[in-house]
């Protein structure tokens, strides 16, 4: 429904960087539908996409989505993100990790995806992550929701950027520790 090309979170977090002399190389490794379970068009979950991360990667975000739920059990995708950000700790052992969990786009949260919000963010703070909640934080919620697309599921241009004006301070927050 939007962020593509430069409309993206992703981007958007980086010209944010960007203008705030953090200058860093950056790469994306998303897949559609992909989760932490929920393998993607390319048949990766979040662990097969992690296998990109460079071994000096900085600052690794994992932002997991409601393609997580995906019909899978709280307990597969609580293994899963643990695994997940075992194999991110090993990979690239001087990494910040980010863990965002899932959004959702208004008030009415399933209790599945509370679960699954909260054993991910067991798992996340296991591993030493800093994790984000959309949606104790309330993202899409209310007046905000209007930044759903038709479809009821993905953000809208306005609403990529809605999500890098939140995601942005959590990342430079990572950069200080850094040096």
């Amino acid at each position: 429904m939007g962020g593509s090309g430069s409309a993206t979170w992703a981007d958007i977090v980086l010209r944010g960087l960007d203008r705030t002399n953090y200058f860093v190389p950056y790469e994306v490794h998303g897949e559609g539908v992909a989760g932490y379970v929920q393998t993607g068009a390319v048949k990766l979950a979040f662990a097969g996409l992690a296998q990109s991360i460079p071994a000096d990667a900085a600052i690794v975000v994992v932002f997991g989505s409601r393609n997580g739920g995906g019909g899978y059990s709280p307990d597969s995708i609580s293994k899963a993100a643990t695994d997940l950000y075992a194999q991110i700790n090993k990979r690239a052992p001087g990494a910040k990790l980010l863990v965002i969990g899932p959004p959702r786009v208004d008030e009415n949260v399933p209790n599945n995806i509370l679960t699954i919000r909260d054993r991910l963010k067991i798992a996340a703070t296991k591993a030493g992550a800093t994790f984000v909640d959309p949606i104790a934080d309330e993202w899409f919620f209310g007046a905000d929701a209007a930044l759903i697309g038709s479809d009821g599921v993905h953000p809208t241009d306005a609403g990529h950027q809605y999500m890098a004006e939140r995601i942005l301070p959590f990342i430079k927050g990572l950069f200080a520790p850094l040096g």
